[in-house]
């Protein structure tokens, strides 16, 4: 019988998919966005697989930074979308912030002011003051 990478999993998944996230935040934190993309990828793909929506969200952000930092505006949207569908079924409003954050930087760089500006409304609504440092150091470095 064949294996492949779609129907095996790691002998210690939630080891492997900390290993990748912390990989692609410190690829994004030394300024290497095409390295940090392939981990958050391989990330995404693990805890999707292993029923982890925290982390699968945490990965769909990286991945989102990621396409920022490479001028992917439009790719980062899509991604960072899933990232606050999944943030908004967990109830997490402080990583619904900061997707949002990010969203709106994504319309920013599309040049699209009035969607990056009801975007931002969104993410002032909810009225969070950012206690995670990990994604803050994150967020921050989306330049626009």
């Amino acid at each position: 019988m064949k294996c492949d990478a779609s129907t095996t999993f790691p002998p210690h998944p939630q080891e492997a998919l900390s290993d990748l996230l912390g990989q692609a935040r410190h690829y994004l934190l030394h300024d290497e966005p095409g390295r940090a993309l392939r981990y958050a990828q391989q990330a995404e793909h693990l805890a999707r697989r292993t029923d982890n929506p925290p982390q699968w969200a945490k990965a769909q952000l990286l991945w989102g930074i990621g396409c920022l930092q490479l001028e992917r505006p439009d790719v980062a949207i899509l991604v960072l979308t899933g990232a606050l569908g999944t943030y908004r079924l967990l109830g997490d409003r402080e990583g619904e912030w900061h997707t949002l954050r990010l969203i709106a930087r994504g319309w920013e760089a599309m040049k699209d002011l009035e969607q990056a500006g009801q975007t931002r409304q969104a993410a002032d609504a909810l009225d969070v003051f950012p206690t995670d440092g990990w994604l803050e150091d994150l967020v921050d470095l989306v330049a626009l």
